[in-house]
């Protein structure tokens, strides 16, 4: 278990202190002991016998209280039961100052033991064969949690190579194969498009932890690409769904363009779907200025036309701007999924950008890839 620093200078001020103090490394109380305040514990709160050995929950927020202030981040990665996140939660409970967790683990047991640990620990500080104590005094907290797709869950999902690549080779060949030359012919495979055409409901093949074989999983792109792009979430919109009538305006030169009659229609069963994220890239990462970002997803059909012409009265409904900011919304960059043809700034200034290519860009950065396949130029 470590403690994450946001300020180097903390650290420093820190073991400055601890050279200057005694603390006991033996720690007889009972509170310490893991059969009383771990096994116990864990058995009282999930009610099986998981871990024979878990550390007392006490003992491990003593240590945090130690070594970390308010405002800190605790990194648990072997996070076993989720001693770790009982103990940061207790702590907030307890008013020891505001601290986040950050727990990972890979067995199976962390949807039998993690996580049904930190979400009853959320409701109640007290239990007893499964059964909660008090219904008074929960923890008001955000948890998320996520699988990160491995190695084998990427090799699983790519299609099959034409011109039978891999057919006759020994091991070591295909491993090579697999390892420096996945660009040969499955490179333009390596991004499927079709994903940001409904975002929501993107899935892939991926064995996760307890599975005995791989299924269908979906993948949460929305999620995915604010960690790409490194974005602090200030607000999510709910899932907005529309429906709407649409003519055709004619112009003098004999083309014409789609555009809708009368307005947007909130519509449960529409098949115009669109999803509002608000935030900010993270000043480390941009020079140290706080750039504002909008992320507007939206489901396509097969009418780009139509597509967008409910773009623009999607973004006009919500008083959104790509020629300039406003004072209404004050965003340095706009991305939005498909086909975007909103007004830019100028020429030479850009506020929006396409979802897609910033997210092959982010997905293959730094990797030998990334310029074959044209990431780093995106």
């Amino acid at each position: 278990m470590y403690v994450a620093e946001r300020v180097v200078g903390q650290l420093r001020i820190r073991n400055k202190y601890f050279e200057q103090q005694v603390f006991p490394n033996i720690w007889t109380d009972k509170r310490y002991f893991p059969e009383f305040q771990g096994t116990n514990v864990l058995k009282a709160i999930i009610g099986e016998g998981i871990f024979s050995y878990p550390k007392s929950v006490h003992a491990v927020a003593d240590y945090i209280k130690l070594t970390s202030v308010e405002g800190d981040i605790v990194l648990d990665y072997f996070g076993g039961s989720g001693t770790t996140a009982h103990a940061v939660l207790n702590l907030l409970r307890d008013g020891n100052g505001a601290r986040r967790f950050l727990v990972v683990e890979v067995g199976a047991y962390f949807y039998t033991a993690v996580l049904p640990r930190v979400a009853k620990v959320c409701y109640s500080p007290s239990w007893s064969e499964c059964k909660a104590q008090s219904h008074d005094k929960g923890v008001s907290t955000l948890v998320k949690y996520f699988a990160v797709e491995s190695y084998e869950d990427a090799l699983n999902n790519l299609p099959a190579p034409s011109g039978q690549l891999l057919d006759g080779r020994t091991a070591a060949e295909k491993d090579a194969l697999i390892t420096y030359a996945l660009d040969l012919e499955l490179g333009p495979s390596l991004f499927n498009l079709e994903a940001f055409r409904d975002p929501w409901t993107y899935t892939i093949n991926a064995q996760l932890a307890g599975d005995a074989e791989s299924k269908r999983h979906r993948v949460d792109l929305v999620e995915t690409f604010n960690y790409l792009i490194g974005l602090k979430v200030h607000a999510y919109g709910p899932l907005e769904r529309y429906s709407a009538d649409f003519e055709r305006a004619e112009h003098a030169d004999g083309l014409g363009r789609t555009k809708i009659t009368g307005r947007l229609r909130r519509d449960a069963n529409g098949p115009f779907t669109f999803q509002r994220v608000e935030g900010e890239l993270n000043p480390a990462s941009n020079g140290g200025n706080a750039t504002r970002v909008l992320v507007v997803w939206r489901k396509l059909t097969d009418d780009p036309e139509k597509d967008a012409a409910v773009l623009d009265a999607w973004m006009a409904r919500h008083r959104e701007t790509t020629r300039e900011r406003t004072e209404h919304r004050d965003y340095h960059m706009i991305y939005i999924n498909g086909p975007v043809t909103l007004p830019q700034p100028t020429a030479e200034i850009r506020t929006v950008f396409p979802t897609e290519e910033t997210f092959k860009t982010k997905m293959f950065e730094d990797t030998d890839s990334a310029s074959q396949m044209g990431g780093a130029n995106g």
